[in-house]
């Protein structure tokens, strides 16, 4: 496989628990890059000297495979295929896009204790997590999840240096891994995307969740594209929507929202009481996982600056392992609660601090929180100055320094 650029923050991860009893499960958006992480696991095999006939892969996106419609069909092709394999030696077994096979979760387990075994499956949407791999495989598996292109990678694919414009590029493009085999251009990219987020809604969120009312769904994630950064409950979703014409119960559109994110399209941050240590089980705010399927859905433009700079921090976040709330202290807001193990990192994003008042306003609500832990002002000015202990990055800094 020449040419192949390894996502080393993932093959890593997944290094960890290579040759040990336990399945690792990428999970991610279509075309986020799973398969192509797969293949670098198994181009790493091949460098090792692991023979050909004990490495299986299964991509159920690929037509040779249809065959496979579930659990009997793929015990017996992996049965078949093994039957060949170098004895005494360990086999590696790879399963994209296992959701399309019924019952996977079945023949996966029956392989999983065989200690000959080292299992690796790919899914596209969060209920083989929370359902099917949680009641069948509890304790044998490792989730990782797997996002578009950071910032740093996205230099690394395209072959451009750290500058203004390549920043502006990653606002306007995203961070989907097939985009950089050909030219960044609007009409490229934005039909990619598009067809991305076509295919998305249709497999992992309508045929899923057998949604009837599809234009509905797509007006809402038109919405939530539009509304980055706005705090929303369903009844204000619903609210708005009534002012258009459209009357959808609050309790649809909780429904409606949960498939929509388990097919990773959008995240939801909860708001976190920054003095109550509690989460907010209402009133939340919604991210787009590649702001350049958003810039597809509702169109790129100068004004949308400061949502597409809160957005692409907010999934940085996520692909670096924090688990991320929106702080809330009395009438304040801060943009970004960041917890990973012990750390906490709180964060604050603006499009300038470069005159008194935004800097005030921006930095004010930060020097309220009294405890001791990090505290971050992210912005696009070319200069940046600390404040009160504060530390103030550039966003191309942040995304580059920042893990």
């Amino acid at each position: 496989m020449k040419n192949l650029i390894e996502r080393k923050k993932y093959t890593s991860q997944i290094g960890t628990f290579q040759d040990k009893p336990i399945i690792k499960v990428l999970t991610g958006q279509r075309r986020v890059g799973k398969s192509y992480i797969v293949k670098s696991i198994i181009d790493n095999l091949r460098r090792r000297g692991v023979n050909a006939k004990n490495i299986i892969y299964i991509n159920k996106e690929e037509l040779k495979f249809d065959f496979i419609k579930d659990y009997r069909d793929l015990a017996g092709y992996i049965e078949k295929e093994s039957s060949s394999s170098v004895k005494s030696k360990k086999i590696y077994l790879f399963i994209d896009e296992v959701q399309e096979i019924a019952k996977f979760e079945k023949a996966v387990r029956s392989f999983a204790v065989r200690d000959r075994f080292d299992i690796y499956i790919t899914g596209s949407n969060s209920k083989i997590i929370s359902s099917e791999l949680a009641t069948f495989l509890s304790g044998r598996y490792i989730e990782i999840p797997v996002f578009p292109l950071d910032y740093s990678e996205f230099l690394l694919f395209s072959g451009l240096s750290n500058e203004q414009a390549s920043l502006q590029k990653y606002l306007k493009y995203g961070g989907m891994p097939f985009i950089h085999r050909s030219e960044l251009t609007d009409e490229m990219v934005y039909t990619y995307t598009k067809n991305i987020y076509n295919t998305i809604l249709l497999k992992d969120v309508v045929e899923k969740f057998d949604i009837r009312n599809v234009q509905f769904m797509e007006k809402l994630v038109a919405f939530l594209c539009e509304n980055i950064g706005y705090i929303f409950s369903a009844n204000s979703i619903s609210d708005y929507l009534k002012s258009e014409k459209l009357k959808i119960a609050p309790s649809v559109i909780i429904d409606y929202l949960e498939a929509i994110r388990s097919s990773y399209l959008i995240h939801e941050a909860k708001r976190y009481d920054l003095k109550g240590k509690k989460i907010f089980k209402i009133n939340s705010k919604f991210y787009i996982n590649d702001i350049g399927i958003r810039n597809a859905i509702s169109g790129y433009a100068e004004s949308s600056a400061g949502q597409l700079v809160e957005n692409a921090v907010f999934s940085h976040l996520l692909s670096n392992g924090y688990r991320v709330h929106v702080g809330v202290l009395g009438d304040k807001e801060v943009d970004f609660v960041a917890l990973k193990g012990e750390k906490t990192v709180y964060i604050q994003v603006a499009l300038t601090v470069g005159n008194k008042e935004t800097r005030a306003r921006e930095f004010s609500n930060l020097t309220l929180l009294e405890d001791n832990y990090e505290k971050i002002v992210v912005s696009l000015d070319p200069m940046v100055r600390d404040y009160k202990g504060i530390k103030h990055f550039r966003l191309d800094d942040f995304f580059i320094n920042f893990k």
